[in-house]
This record gives structure tokens, sequence and C-alpha cells, in this order.
């Protein structure tokens, strides 16, 4: 918790449980697009564009999760956090 007398970049903090759904869907991801898709036939080929933005989107959940701006809004400006994770 921030407390005013240290620096919010020193709060870079990642809840657990959190983290590992995001590992997890950052790997199964690629996987359902990748080798079970085409083992399978389920879909047409991914486009890389997609894959990319899905990568890009995995990380805003990663720094909205852990960055200082969750720590800056457990204590205050709760506004920017809903801000910056409903990007």
């Amino acid at each position: 918790m921030v407390d005013g007398t240290e620096s919010l970049l020193t709060q870079w903090q990642g809840h657990p449980d959190a983290m590992i759904v995001i590992i997890v869907v950052h790997v199964v991801y690629p996987l359902g697009v990748g080798p079970v898709r085409a083992r399978y036939g389920l879909a047409a080929r991914v486009d890389p564009k997609q894959m990319a933005t899905f990568s890009l989107g995995v990380a805003v959940m990663l720094l909205a999760v852990a960055s200082p701006i969750h720590a800056a809004s457990e204590r205050y400006l709760f506004s920017a956090h809903m801000a910056f994770t409903s990007c």
C-alpha cells in the first residue's frame, strides 16, 4: 500500500492468482490457434496480426495488475486504474 512516504515507482507487485491466469491464458491461446487448430481443423489460419494484438492485450492486463497504477488505486486515484484496465 502506498502511504505517501515511498515512491510509486517501487510499487511493482502482482497478485499471484491474477498473474497465473494471465500466464496460462498467454500459453493456451497460441496452442489453441496453432497446433490444436491445425490438428483438428477447427478454423481457418490465424493472422499473425491477431496473435500480436492478443499478446499486446495480455501485456496491458499484466501492466494493469502489476504496475504502480494498481498500487495507487488502492489508496487513491481509482479512476486511473479503471481507465487503464478498460482500454
